[in-house]
């Protein structure tokens, strides 16, 4: 009896001892299954998205998102970052600034999103950055051009550079094109109009000329610009600059026209969606702005993405913002490769990027998550976008 008792508590401990091993060896890491930090990896990386897809600004927003649709696309084509797909969160933001403010709230409760592309409008930025900031996760705008962007906060990146550079850039190659002495300046009425009317200013001061109007107007509310055109002619203005988008611009070019209106307009490269010439027609021709990226760049790198986009969107070629937004996701997906996916991971590989090839020029951020590009002018010539320097 005892025999048979000590080989029953023997036959128990070697069943024990195999049912720990083989525990042990389905909770051992298959090295394919893990990331760069040793975790499991999961089945997907998140990144969210917030733009303006209705409202106002819903052309560039969109363009924005396509831009983004075409680079997940593209990558995970190839496998996805080191065999994990990324997938993407949407959020409309409207344009508006509270709304951004929830989409935010959204983005940075959901511990699965690791970066957000966005916002593309200033205000909708800058009412964002607070909470981004505060909760430790990565913003990078795709079309926020407000230098105020600058001091939004560590977590706030922007693949576009500030109007600080672009409009300053445009007004003088205005000021050494044009016989100005008097200046007129129409602008929106929100954090992106005003930043560029300031610089508009301040340049205008720079060299000497008269500031003779420096209008505003409330962007998607405003239609009829006949009292402020009316003005600006009876001021005898040499010059219009313009702190506008696409839509409005169209619709300021095409009134000026009917008051007899003709002079040069000058503006930043906000104006670089196709839209703005088919809505405007003869009456765009000869607008000028300097830019930092253009689908007419030899660059094999921005070719291939013009390529690759006309193939997914139905042969439309990708404004600036598919560009800068492209370019955003690429950062983030660099900075995954090289840090891990993780929020502050990411957020400490952006802050030491530098020399990043995107399709927008060289990506580099400095100290306050601004972007510092080569600028180039474009000018709207036998309707199409032509890089004139």
């Amino acid at each position: 009896m005892r025999i048979v008792r000590r080989m029953t508590v023997l036959s128990a401990w070697v069943l024990c001892l195999l049912m720990i091993i083989s525990l042990i060896g389905c909770s051992g890491k298959d090295p394919s299954k893990s990331d760069s930090n040793g975790g499991a990896k999961p089945d997907k990386y998140y990144v969210g998205f917030a733009g303006a897809l209705t409202g106002a600004s819903a052309q560039d927003g969109e363009s924005g998102l396509e831009g983004v649709k075409l680079g997940i696309e593209l990558i995970n084509r190839e496998g996805g970052i080191d065999g994990v797909p990324l997938e993407l969160i949407i959020s409309d933001d409207k344009g508006d600034p509270k709304e951004a403010a929830i989409v935010a709230n959204k983005f940075v409760q959901d511990s699965r999103v690791l970066a957000v592309i966005g916002h593309y409008n200033s205000s909708c930025t800058l009412a964002g950055a607070p909470i981004y900031n505060d909760a430790g996760l990565v913003e990078i705008a795709f079309g926020s051009t407000s230098p105020a962007v600058t001091d939004a906060g560590p977590y706030t990146f922007r693949t576009v550079p500030s109007d600080d550079i672009g409009a300053r850039v445009s007004a003088k190659w205005g000021f050494d094109n044009y016989d100005i002495k008097k200046a007129a300046i129409i602008f929106e009425n929100n954090d992106y109009g005003f930043g560029v009317s300031k610089i508009f200013q301040e340049e205008c001061q720079a060299v000497g000329v008269e500031v003779v109007a420096n209008e505003n107007f409330i962007p998607g509310e405003t239609t009829d610009f006949t009292t402020m055109l009316t003005k600006i002619k009876n001021e005898n203005a040499d010059v219009i600059l313009l702190g506008t988008l696409y839509n409005e611009t169209a619709m300021i070019c095409k009134q000026a026209i009917n008051l007899g209106l003709d002079v040069p307009y000058v503006g930043v490269d906000a104006l670089y969606n196709y839209p703005l010439i088919e809505l405007g027609g003869e009456a765009v021709e000869g607008l000028t702005f300097a830019a930092f990226y253009s689908a007419e760049s030899d660059d094999p790198v921005v070719q291939e993405f013009v390529k690759k986009y006309k193939e997914m969107w139905n042969d439309r070629t990708p404004s600036c913002y598919s560009a800068y937004a492209y370019d955003a996701l690429s950062c983030i997906i660099d900075a995954i490769r090289a840090n891990g996916p993780t929020r502050e991971g990411i957020k400490e590989y952006l802050t030491t990027m530098e020399g990043q090839h995107g399709v927008s020029g060289i990506n580099s951020f400095d100290e306050n998550g601004d972007v510092i590009k080569s600028t180039i002018i474009i000018q709207v010539k036998d309707g199409d976008f032509v890089i004139i320097e």
